[in-house]
């Protein structure tokens, strides 16, 4: 890289350990301007002044120069000016330059290349806008080396095509975010009622299990009264296989029987009014009953006999 040295008065070499890099623009006027102004004694300085490929130096790197405002960061710093302003921006020549200068000037400091120790002049606490649209970044990529895109120039009305084509996509997209929200939303909502299902199923399966519990105590219920069934089967089997009645198998009793039934019957016979007899006539009927079997009884205490009736 050539460097014209121009020289300026305006320094001095109370110089610190050099530590950030400061960038700046003309703002107003040309390199050539720039020059017949630090030119001037008791007035501002930088290090360096870029101009696309040309680059001007007014003061040594081991010297302070006065171009920050701010004479603790002149102290530390190199400051380098470019050939922009506010209706002028830095052209390409003057990145590829800044950028080349600015890796060697690190370089041989050790001064990182980020924004900690690449600033713009208005960073430095100080009322200016000095070097405003200077992209910074693209200088500390230039001078890292990183690739740079290729720049295409093309007419304003494909321009605005382009940026037609990329609104109409931009709209597409919102569409897009808006239908994704209401099916996440939905699928929000079916995951709601999924668990929702869930608790019911769970709930309808305890159900159930408490069914089967009914089910098995009248499994259970059914079993006991099979037993009581079967076991009422086997007294009637029991009863089938008994002997006949006592009164049956005693012929002086079965007799007895006969002898007491036929005197009842004979007495209705002979009086039909026994049938018509109310409340009291068929209590005195019933005593007159009563009264042969205590003549019963007294046969079978003076015979000695034990007679049992069948009624």
């Amino acid at each position: 890289m050539e460097i014209i040295w121009k020289g300026s008065p305006n320094f001095d070499s109370n110089r610190k350990p050099i530590t950030m890099v400061v960038l700046h623009w003309f703002g107003m006027g040309t390199l050539e301007g720039a020059n017949a102004t630090f030119q001037k004694p008791s007035g501002t300085s930088a290090h360096y002044g870029i101009s696309d490929t040309r680059v001007w130096q007014w003061v040594k790197e081991e010297h302070v120069a006065y171009h920050a405002g701010n004479y603790v960061v002149n102290q530390k710093s190199i400051g380098i000016e470019h050939d922009a302003n506010p209706d002028k921006l830095l052209s390409e020549a003057s990145y590829q330059t800044s950028g080349r200068l600015v890796a060697e000037i690190c370089k041989r400091y050790n001064i990182p290349l980020d924004r900690t120790h690449i600033i713009k002049h208005s960073e430095v606490p100080r009322n200016t806008q000095c070097s405003g649209s200077i992209d910074i970044d693209k200088i500390i990529r230039i001078a890292k080396g990183e690739t740079m895109p290729e720049l295409i120039q093309i007419e304003k009305k494909d321009f605005e095509k382009l940026m037609m084509e990329a609104r109409e996509k931009d709209k597409t997209i919102e569409g897009l975010n808006k239908e994704t929200n209401v099916l996440k939303t939905s699928l929000e909502e079916k995951s709601g009622q999924i668990t929702t299902q869930g608790s019911e199923i769970a709930t309808l399966g305890k159900q159930v299990s408490a069914q089967k519990g009914l089910v098995t105590q009248s499994e259970k219920a059914y079993y006991l009264q099979g037993i009581e069934l079967s076991e009422a089967k086997s007294k009637i089997k029991k009863l089938e296989k008994a002997e006949p009645i006592e009164a049956i198998k005693d012929p002086m009793r079965y007799v007895v029987s006969l002898v007491i039934g036929a005197v009842i019957t004979w007495a209705y016979t002979q009086y039909p009014f026994l049938g018509q007899l109310g409340g009291d006539q068929q209590s005195v009927a019933a005593f007159l009953i009563g009264l042969a079997v205590k003549g019963l009884d007294k046969y079978q205490f003076e015979t000695g006999s034990k007679v049992k009736l069948p009624f």
